[in-house]
């Protein structure tokens, strides 16, 4: 069965779910608010508001341990700041921002626009 990660969006905790999730309400692992897994390709969609649910849903249990490690990551085409379980690296997930999909980079790995390196480097000394 093929997964698909998505990034809740009233929490960002990421929620490993089948593929088959695309396009159905789910409910977050973490805060059990519902919201709609975009479809492959589509458009993001809003999640629900808390007065629809009408139901209270018993959360999944967390993966790995209690205090499963995270790390900061940021989306890269719309710069969302999310902290991230380390399972996750490598593998492309979902922002709930903007729904593009990008791939978890290793710890440490930025990646820095070309302007921004620009303001990094140096300046030189005019011998004033």
């Amino acid at each position: 069965m093929d997964k698909v990660i998505i990034a809740c969006p009233w929490c960002n905790r990421f929620n490993d779910l089948a593929s088959e999730s695309r396009g159905q309400t789910v409910s977050c692992s973490r805060c059990t608010k519902r919201f709609t897994v975009p479809a492959q390709g589509g458009k993001g969609m809003k999640p629900e508001e808390p007065k629809a649910l009408g139901r209270s849903i018993t959360p999944l249990p967390e993966p790995g341990s209690e205090k499963e490690e995270t790390m900061p990551a940021r989306c890269p085409h719309c710069n969302a700041l999310y902290q991230l379980p380390v399972r996750l690296v490598g593998k492309d997930v979902d922002c709930a921002k903007c729904t593009k999909t990008f791939q978890v980079p290793r710890m440490g790995t930025v990646r820095i626009s070309r302007d921004a390196i620009n303001t990094l480097q140096p300046k030189k000394d005019t011998g004033a």
